[in-house]
Parts: structure tokens; sequence; C-alpha cells
């Protein structure tokens, strides 16, 4: 991934573009180890956020390890967020939350006249000091 440092106030990010969901689910684990186990991020600060419902999100495909350390949210979990581990959000249930880290997937890249920029608004504020994004060109 690039890693990027703001030029003002906003978190660290990194953005990449893989061409399957093989590929967006090997890089998303992939993430989750550098910030989680490389990083030294506690679990609970990092949230997993696709436009998308689990099941139709590549976090589905990630080994069976890791989505066992997942905490799937919904509207009852949120009151009592962050849960003790990972947590996994749809963006648009997401507004108005925030957590430490946050990994967006499930998106196209911006583009001009495309009809998603809410969705990249909302997934990208959501972080408070890491941002990556793991586009989807497929």
């Amino acid at each position: 991934m690039a890693a990027n440092t703001p030029d003002g106030p906003g978190p660290n990010y990194d953005v990449e573009t893989v061409r399957s969901e093989q590929d967006a689910a090997q890089r998303l684990a992939g993430e989750i180890d550098r910030v989680i186990v490389k990083g030294g991020l506690s679990a609970d600060r990092v949230t997993i956020l696709p436009p998308r419902p689990w099941r139709q999100s590549t976090a589905a495909g990630l080994p069976e390890n890791v989505i066992r350390s997942i905490a799937i949210l919904d509207a009852y979990a949120v009151r009592q967020f962050p849960p003790a581990r990972l947590s996994f959000g749809e963006i648009a249930a997401f507004k108005g939350m925030e957590n430490e880290a946050i990994i967006v997937i499930d998106l196209p890249e911006p583009r001009p006249g495309a009809t998603d920029h809410v969705l990249h608004y909302v997934g990208m504020s959501r972080a408070r000091a890491i941002l990556s994004v793991i586009y989807c060109d497929f």
C-alpha cells in the first residue's frame, strides 16, 4: 500500500486498488495484520467499513481465524461501541461514529459523475489516526 502523511490535520492513510475478490480479502488480512499485530493497535480500535453487508463483502472471504475475531455491528451492538474486538459495520450505519483506525473496503475508486461520493466521504472521515482504503476494481 502507498503510505501517505496528510499535509494538515487528519489521519495517516494508505490506498490500494485490487483487481479481484481474492486479492481484496488477502489485502484486507494484510492490513489487519499491519495495523493490529505489527502496529500494536488494540483490535477494538479498528473498524472495517464496506458499503454492503457482511455476506456480500470481501471481509467474508477472510481466513476463518480472522473472521472469528470480528464483531459484526448491528443496531444493538453500536450502542456499546467499540466492542472488545475488531469491528465490522456498513458505512451508512457508521455515520456519526469513529474509531482510531478505519479500513474502508469494497468501494470503487472515485470517478467523476459517480453516485457513491457520499459513501467515500462518510467511510473515510471516520478515522481518527489511521485510514486504509482498499479500492475494488472488479
